[in-house]
């Protein structure tokens, strides 16, 4: 996905791929989304820990941490 969106940004054609992959080249302004239509798709992230550790704070941390990055992630640029 790497090669494909700086190959994209380098105008040597086109990429598909999701908002959270193209967010910062789209905010520099590397690369325009030309159609404002999305598909979602049934893929998933889920988050995994042992049971007797998920109350732990350092678990907990983490969690918040990545919830809220995906909270960004999945925000689409205007």
């Amino acid at each position: 996905m790497a090669m494909a969106m700086r190959a994209a940004a380098q105008g040597q054609g086109v990429a598909l791929s999701s908002f959270a992959i193209a967010a910062a080249e789209l905010a520099a302004g590397r690369l325009v989304a030309p159609f404002s239509i999305s598909v979602e798709t049934p893929f998933g992230y889920y988050f995994l820990c042992r049971p007797e550790e998920a109350g732990a704070p350092r678990i907990k941390a983490l969690r918040e941490f990545l919830v809220k990055e995906a909270e960004l992630s999945a925000a689409k640029p205007e």
